[in-house]
């Protein structure tokens, strides 16, 4: 119960004043249908029902006839049912407001929690599960509070009609009451069971989303390997268990509609029974709590689904809950309240004593490692798988944290403080490319909103890729599919060196950006490369001894140690040196 009254009290903080208007118009709501229900008792009187206890109500309409009253009364029903209605859409309305604007709240705090949160803890997360949250999570938590806001309008109008009834027949209200609070408790077991089913289907909604999404990555792969067949049985098989799960829940969920539309049966056998031979009650008393409890009873199931449902649901609460505490602990960026001064990087970029390793994996670690990286020259970073190139481009870029010692730029420490305006003056081309499935024009834009066409075209030449972009038939409108399908390779790659020199950065990363490409569009890139030397500093992981080649500084790394660093020549020929023998066994760095 703690987990579900976490959930009223977090919709509630956020949106109180909408959350006071929902009950402000249900209890309203509650109030006219209430009052047209009394109208059935002068209706009744004044046809000749008899109920003496009714006369009060002919005190403000005794001087008119019976055909008068009938019409005066039957108008002031109409009335009410219309105010009902009329306050019911708006209640329709409030409701889905509130449910739209928590699911967006909840959304937007996952996305701002994955936005903001730190590189290593990202990296352990599987997308799909972040992509499950995101959709069918927190779908789940809006049909939970729509519950919710169902049961809180059904309490407010069964108190009034209840009242009501009260006031006719005190005992047989209380018999009916009875009734229905024995099978609530009767029926509470399946709360319980609503729960357990909600966890597990949280868990297989996950693995399907995984199974859909490694499927989408990995089309290729499957294809290529023959086994469709094999992917298909495993999508099945779990599908299967989603499937099995909510029919299962289906079973738990109608039980309470079973057993209280059989209830309802006997029960209203037993009120006739005990109304007409044990309190002896007149017609018009029977008519009317048969009238009000013939609305109320549907009140009862529904009250008790509703209840099923969130109890399902608060798993999946509880999963939002720790996704965004751990985001939180995790958060790597606050306030700036040191600014950088106008870097001119004239000093270059060093790691001072930099020491880390992964959480995850402690056989990897950096250990003290002090490198230089000079301004305004290309730098290669080389080694063998493992040497730690990545991690030192992971910690560069700040989207590491060392565990000690410090990176500096022109002698100043880039710390959290610093690290939003550091990254802004950094420009990225990673290995494997990404780009949205829009034009070329949006993938450059998206991510420089503020650049002009021209500089688009500038930055494109720069890039080697102005060229073919040309030969396109809609040019910088051409729409380049998902993640680019419908460029080469190289193209691809080119176009994200734009998108990175676009930035006008002081230091320009490339994390491999060569290693895919075949000879032509290597030497394309290289060429960029040549055309961006002296205007800023340029350091690339180095896949191809073509590439440490034309480096002016070379860094030789292994297993998170700095060997050797130096000119390509210099290292290259020094007796017994790291690179020397790399290049004498052949190895690709």
């Amino acid at each position: 119960m703690k987990i579900f009254f976490e959930f009223i009290s977090d919709v509630y903080k956020q949106f109180d004043q909408k959350f006071i208007q929902v009950i402000f118009f249900t209890v309203l709501m509650a109030f006219t249908n209430g009052l047209g229900i009394m109208m059935l008792v002068p209706l009744l009187t004044i046809i000749e029902v008899p109920n003496e206890e009714a006369s009060y109500t002919h005190l403000f309409i005794s001087n008119l006839t019976n055909e008068e009253q009938i019409m005066f009364i039957l108008f002031i029903y109409i009335l009410l049912i219309s105010v009902g209605a009329i306050i019911n859409r708006k209640v329709a309305i409030l409701n889905t407001e509130l449910m739209q604007g928590y699911t967006r709240h909840v959304r937007t705090q996952l996305y701002r929690g994955i936005i903001y949160a730190e590189w290593e803890y990202l990296i352990e997360q599987r997308k799909s599960d972040l992509i499950n949250a995101f959709t069918v999570e927190t779908g789940r938590i809006s049909a939970a509070l729509l519950s919710y806001l169902r049961i809180l309008s059904q309490l407010l109008v069964a108190v009034v009609q209840l009242i009501i009834a009260f006031v006719i027949s005190v005992p047989l209200t209380l018999f009916v009451c009875l009734s229905g609070s024995v099978l609530f408790v009767v029926l509470r077991s399946s709360l319980k069971e609503s729960k357990q089913l909600g966890g597990s289907l949280q868990k297989f909604n996950q693995k399907l989303q995984g199974e859909i999404n490694d499927q989408l990555n990995g089309m290729k792969e499957w294809k290529s390997y023959g086994i469709e067949k094999k992917q298909l049985h495993e999508f099945t098989r779990v599908a299967t268990k989603v499937e099995e799960n909510i029919v299962h829940f289906t079973k738990v969920q109608s039980k309470p509609d079973l057993f209280y539309r059989i209830g309802a049966a006997i029960i209203i056998s037993l009120f006739f029974y005990i109304a007409l031979f044990v309190f002896h009650e007149e017609i018009t008393s029977i008519v009317i709590i048969v009238f009000i409890f013939s609305r109320l009873w549907p009140m009862f199931s529904s009250f008790q689904n509703n209840l099923q449902l969130i109890f399902s649901v608060l798993p999946v609460y509880d999963n939002i809950n720790r996704l965004k505490k751990e985001m939180n602990h995790a958060e790597e960026i606050h306030q700036a309240s040191v600014i950088l001064p106008n870097l001119p990087l004239e000093k270059g970029i060093t790691f001072q004593e930099i020491n880390f390793s992964y959480q995850s994996n402690n056989s990897f670690n950096i250990n003290n490692l002090n490198i230089k990286i000079p301004p305004k020259k290309v730098t290669a970073i080389v080694g063998e798988s493992g040497a730690g190139k990545s991690t030192v481009i992971d910690l560069l870029l700040g989207l590491l944290k060392p565990h000690s010692g410090d990176i500096l730029v022109d002698d100043i420490v880039i710390d959290q403080e610093r690290l939003t305006q550091w990254r802004s003056l950094v420009g990225y081309v990673p290995q494997d490319t990404f780009l949205l499935h829009t034009t070329i024009k949006e993938n450059l834009h998206r991510f420089n909103p503020e650049v002009s066409e021209e500089e688009m075209w500038n930055a494109l030449h720069l890039a080697s890729a102005k060229k073919f972009i040309e030969q396109l038939p809609e040019g910088l409108d051409t729409v380049i599919g998902d993640k680019g399908i419908k460029l080469s390779g190289g193209e691809r790659q080119r176009l994200i060196l734009a998108r990175a020199i676009l930035r006008k950065p002081l230091l320009l990363v490339l994390d491999e950006a060569t290693s895919a490409l075949d000879n032509e569009n290597e030497w394309k890139i290289k060429q960029s490369i040549e055309q961006l030397r002296d205007k800023m500093t340029i350091v690339l992981v180095a896949h191809r001894l073509s590439t440490v080649k034309t480096a002016d500084h070379v860094i030789v790394l292994d297993k998170g140690r700095l060997i050797e660093a130096g000119s390509y020549d210099e290292l290259a020929s020094k007796e017994n040196g790291y690179l020397q023998k790399m290049l004498k066994q052949n190895y690709e760095v």
